[in-house]
């Protein structure tokens, strides 16, 4: 933690490590219906700048690991459902507002989301999430 003076105010960033596993399924992918499964696994650092007064807590992140798909889309020929595993990374920030120690409002989080997994034409998927919700903080913050 690194800790800056500025106008008699003390201000801290923070820097910690992230481990992010979300997921989402969708039954109908393409135009024949394909069914889809992703899952990815990231860790990562995210910096926090938290200051001394005032309740806004911006912070940006970079996540790196992998993709694993599947279902009917990564079905090999004769099958109904396959699988497939390839690199992914995020890179995003947003902003938390401090309602108490253990407990902030996430106003906003915006994300770019790439994973390498087989897809016939460049093997390369472009995904962008923005989210908002209630981040409860757990040990020392």
């Amino acid at each position: 933690m690194r800790e800056l003076r500025k106008s008699g105010a003390t201000r801290r960033r923070t820097c910690r490590v992230l481990a992010s596993p979300p997921g989402t399924t969708n039954s109908k992918v393409d135009a024949a219906g394909h069914s889809l499964t992703l899952l990815t696994y990231l860790a990562g650092p995210r910096y926090r700048y938290i200051p001394s007064r005032g309740r806004l807590v911006p912070f940006v992140q970079v996540l790196i690991g992998g993709a694993h798909a599947s279902g009917g889309l990564y079905a090999a020929s004769g099958s109904s459902s396959g699988t497939a595993n390839a690199f992914a990374t995020s890179m995003g920030g947003g902003v938390d507002v401090a309602l108490n120690p253990h407990i902030s409002l996430r106003l906003v989080q915006a994300e770019y989301l790439l994973t390498l997994l087989p897809n016939g034409v460049n093997s390369r998927q472009n995904n962008t999430n923005l989210s908002a919700g209630i981040v409860i903080h757990i040990g020392a913050r």
